[in-house]
C-alpha cells in the first residue's frame, strides 16, 4: 500500500512538473516576467505586476546569433531584463502593438549580464559581446546617441527598455523607456501614456511594413 502511494505520488510530480516548464518563448518569457508579480524590489519597492498572453511574438535571441539579429531581417530587437522596472511597464504595451503587424517578431536579449561584465572590465565573451553591440549602435545615422549615458571612458551605457527597430537588416530607430510625463517606473501608466508609447511604437512599425522597391525581408 505505502509503495503504491509513493509510486502515485512520484507520477503526480513528475506530471505537475511537466505542466509547468515552458514549451515555447511565449510561455517561457511570461514565467520569467510573471514570477517576479507581487515581489519587492532590493530599494524595497514593489515591482510592477505584469499580464503576458500565453501566446505572443516573442523570441529568445540564441547564444551568439545577437548581432546577426541586430544587422538581417525585419522585425523589433527588444533589449532588457525581468526585473528592469521600465521594461516591466513597457513590455506588455509593445507586445500587443507588434501584435497588430503581420510578419513582426519581437527579438529578446536579456542583456545584464553583458553590461554588467563590461562594467566590471572582465575579459569574456560577454564583455566582448557588448562592445561589439555597442560599436554596432553608435554607427547608425537613425539612432540619436543622446538617449544613452555613456561610461567613463565613452562607451555607450546600454539602457533597458530599449526597443530598436529593424528593417532589412538597418537599425531605422530605438525607443528607451517609456514617455516623458511618465516620472515613477513602479507605477503603472495611465490611459493617455499608453496611448502614447503605442503612438511611438506604431510611428516605426509602420516604416517597417511599408513596401520598398527592393521589397520587406520578413514581412
Amino acid at each position: 500500500m505505502i509503495k503504491k502511494l509513493f509510486i502515485s505520488l512520484v507520477i503526480l510530480l513528475y506530471l505537475f512538473g511537466c505542466q509547468i516548464q515552458p514549451k515555447t518563448d511565449a510561455q517561457k518569457f511570461k514565467r520569467d516576467y510573471e514570477q517576479l508579480n507581487g515581489k519587492l524590489a532590493e530599494n524595497g519597492l514593489e515591482y510592477a505586476n505584469v499580464v503576458i498572453p500565453e501566446e505572443s511574438k516573442i523570441k529568445y535571441i540564441q547564444e551568439g546569433k545577437l548581432i546577426e539579429v541586430m544587422t538581417n531581417g525585419t522585425h523589433v530587437v527588444y533589449l532588457g531584463w525581468p526585473d528592469c522596472p521600465y521594461c516591466r511597464i513597457c513590455v506588455p504595451i509593445l507586445l500587443e502593438t507588434v501584435a497588430k503587424y503581420s510578419g513582426i517578431n519581437v527579438y529578446y536579449y536579456n542583456i545584464k549580464e553583458l553590461r554588467e561584465a563590461y562594467q566590471n572590465d572582465l575579459d569574456d565573451e560577454n564583455s566582448r559581446l557588448y562592445k561589439q553591440l555597442c560599436s554596432l549602435i553608435s554607427q547608425s545615422e537613425s539612432i540619436s546617441q543622446s538617449i544613452f549615458d555613456t561610461f567613463d571612458d565613452g562607451t555607450l551605457k546600454l539602457a533597458a527598455s530599449t526597443v530598436y527597430f529593424i528593417k532589412d537588416g538597418e537599425l531605422i530607430g530605438c525607443h528607451r523607456g517609456t514617455v516623458d510625463s511618465h516620472l515613477s517606473v513602479y507605477e503603472p501608466l495611465d490611459e493617455q501614456q499608453v496611448e502614447e508609447l503605442s503612438a511611438i511604437y506604431e510611428q516605426y512599425l509602420d516604416e517597417m511594413v511599408k513596401k520598398s522597391p527592393i521589397g520587406c525581408s520578413e514581412c
